[in-house]
């Protein structure tokens, strides 16, 4: 609860995530390339695609895109000692 995690991704599967995360509590940071579809995850904060995406920034990053170039990207954004999932 209380612990700020970042979804990548904004499709079915991004969106499921990011919705479960924000009812457990945490805040959720949601990346994605559609911004209609980001606001159906409900997160507290909806990134788009293409700004430039936090260095080491989160404890716990979800990975729901399903592309290489997206994993390489939460692996980026996960602090040391992270979880990235």
């Amino acid at each position: 609860r209380g612990t700020r995690v970042a979804v990548l991704g904004d499709g079915k599967l991004g969106i499921l995530i990011a919705q479960a995360l924000g009812a457990y509590g945490a805040e959720v940071v949601h990346f994605g390339r559609h911004k209609a579809k980001l606001k159906l995850g409900g997160a507290a904060e909806q990134r788009l695609a293409g700004a430039k995406p936090p260095k080491m920034a989160f404890e716990t990053v979800v990975e729901a895109t399903g592309s290489a170039a997206g994993l390489r990207q939460a692996v980026a954004m996960t602090k040391p000692r992270g979880t990235l999932v």
